[in-house]
């Protein structure tokens, strides 16, 4: 996007806004989910953040998405980064896999990977798509330049994605065709974490 291929593209809040800092020519345009997405998930028998002192959480990598969130729960609820040992495991599916399997106790899993671990009966400790901190996860931008040059697309491009979202939301999944009701029940969960009215506020751009 910064290199003018693209008008418009999914990013990070934080990057968005480090980079925007920093000078570049970037600019969020809407919100697409203002909390995390993520779950933090444990073994079954684990029924509270604070027994997972001294355990094993996994991470996708240091520096990722889960790896903030990780912080973020452990930090919350009084556990120092010495009291708990992080592994590496690249990616989300890998995360839950190793739980399952008792190599790690806990971690965080985003959609659609928490839905396979609720019925795996997996622990769920925390849901901060509900009590999470209030942040930009995924939001969508452009360059000042793209939006000040073509501001009746911009407007219609947002106000259709507003639209889509809201559908989303509101549709309920088909009751017969266990394969597609299957996918739709899936989309249906995580379209709940969408924002119906995309605004990408102060307060969610500072977490």
């Amino acid at each position: 996007m910064l290199a003018g291929e693209l008008h418009y593209s999914y990013m990070d809040g934080r990057n968005s806004v480090t980079a925007a800092l920093q000078g570049a020519d970037v600019v969020i345009l809407a919100g697409v989910a203002n909390r995390l997405v993520f779950s933090f998930m444990a073994r079954p028998e684990i029924k509270s953040v604070g027994e997972l002192k001294g355990k094993k959480i996994g991470v996708t990598r240091i520096g990722s998405s889960t790896h903030s969130v990780t912080l973020w729960v452990m930090n919350r609820h009084g556990l120092k980064p010495e009291e708990y040992q992080l592994l590496q495991l690249v990616d989300v599916p890998n995360i839950f896999t190793a739980i399952a399997a008792g190599q790690i106790d806990a971690g965080a899993l985003s959609p659609p990977t928490n839905f396979r671990a609720r019925k795996a009966g997996l622990s769920e400790l925390i849901d901060l798509s509900k009590e999470g901190p209030e942040y930009v996860s995924v939001a969508i931008g452009s360059r000042r330049s793209v939006v000040k040059a073509n501001e009746e697309m911009t407007a219609g491009s947002f106000a259709a994605t507003a639209k889509a979202y809201s559908f989303c939301k509101q549709t309920k999944p088909p009751a017969s065709g266990q394969s597609k009701s299957t996918r739709a029940s899936k989309i249906r969960r995580f379209s709940k974490r969408l924002t119906v009215k995309p605004a990408p506020t102060s307060k969610r751009c500072r977490t």
